[in-house]
């Protein structure tokens, strides 16, 4: 057999293999486990083993881990908070998830609830694809935390603007007063970016946004750079917040933090044909109407 027609056929049996998957549940979102109940029957019908594993709000539990990596790939029932939240934990042990939509909007679901039947009938017949999505490495005071949509520095609530101060590559980039700043993903151009007036990226591009948060000035505006920079954000007072996909985690020493692409990526199972224009034209409208 050529080597091209093997590799093929390999790529189209990988695609198939998964026996194991994970459902994690935000109780928070589904309280009497109805949802979680029939995802379950789902994949038994289909002949998948589902492992369940329910959690209130977005606390993580401590055997979470332990239950990622009994799975092949996890199925997220919950909000963009509960997906942020379990999509990084399982693209440190390449699990890929899918997200079904049990909160306001959903811009990183895949599928609503309506639509279950019929994507797990897909997964079963190997009609899917797994997207690689960019994640951001932090790191402050030595220690590296990993951001799916973006990291931010904001201004505490007993302060008056700071003034960042932002370098790439070791050359400043530039410096202005504002409320904060925040660094996103292309998966998180669409999060706080938007709301803050970044671009939007597709999820494919190997990018970076920096984008300021209320700036006292007409001349600081987005910045786009490419995923080989390594960026540096200080503030003059050596102060402020650090965010990381909208959780507090940390203070900004005089030091600051880097921010640079991680070295891993979060798979997401694809198994509708919405393209991520359609998706975004659609949620937008969504919550705009909202």
């Amino acid at each position: 057999m050529p080597f091209v027609e093997f590799f093929v056929e390999s790529f189209v049996e990988l695609k198939t293999m998964f026996k194991v998957i994970g459902i994690y549940v935000n109780t928070d979102k589904d309280a009497d486990m109805s949802c979680a109940q029939k995802m379950a029957g789902l994949l038994e019908k289909y002949g998948f083993e589902p492992l369940l594993r329910c959690s209130p709000g977005l606390e993580e539990c401590m055997d979470t881990v332990s239950f990622i990596r009994r799975c092949e790939a996890v199925f997220v029932l919950g909000g963009d908070g509960t997906l942020l939240m379990v999509s990084k934990l399982c693209a440190v042990y390449s699990v890929p998830v899918l997200g079904i939509n049990l909160g306001r909007v959903g811009f990183l679901s895949e599928v609503e609830l309506s639509e279950l039947d019929g994507a797990v009938a897909r997964l079963a017949a190997g009609d899917y694809t797994v997207e690689q999505r960019m994640l951001l490495k932090c790191t402050v005071a030595g220690e590296p935390l990993y951001a799916l949509n973006e990291i931010a520095l904001h201004r505490r609530t007993d302060e008056h603007m700071i003034n960042v101060r932002v370098t790439a590559g070791g050359h400043a980039v530039d410096s202005f007063y504002a409320d904060g700043v925040l660094v996103a993903s292309p998966t998180g151009s669409t999060a706080y970016n938007l709301s803050a007036g970044g671009p939007i990226a597709a999820p494919g591009a190997e990018v970076m946004l920096l984008t300021p948060i209320s700036a006292h000035t007409l001349r600081a505006r987005p910045y786009v750079f490419s995923s080989r920079d390594t960026l540096r954000v200080q503030t003059a007072e050596g102060s402020g917040v650090i965010a990381i996909d909208g959780v507090q985690l940390s203070l900004c020493g005089a030091d600051g933090f880097t921010v640079e692409k991680a070295p891993f990526t979060a798979g997401f199972i694809r198994v509708t044909d919405k393209s991520f224009y359609q998706r975004l034209n659609s949620k937008l409208s969504e919550w705009s109407v909202k």
